[in-house]
């Protein structure tokens, strides 16, 4: 089931969030998110990517 993009944090609001808690844990997973968010668009784009050059199947090793 997709996301509800409304519903996601914004860059501003992470940063936000950064800003407004000194508790590392916190700091961290507004990293994470940020970080995570990179991946699944590069993920995207290599799966676009393949989709577009006609593979059918990925490999699963």
């Amino acid at each position: 089931m997709p996301l509800d993009e409304s519903n996601q944090a914004e860059f501003y609001e992470l940063r936000r969030i950064w800003s407004a808690h000194d508790d590392p844990d916190i700091r961290r997973l507004a990293l994470e998110v940020a970080r995570y968010r990179r991946v699944l668009a590069e993920v995207d784009k290599l799966y676009k990517t393949m989709t577009s050059l006609g593979a059918t199947r990925l490999a699963v090793i």
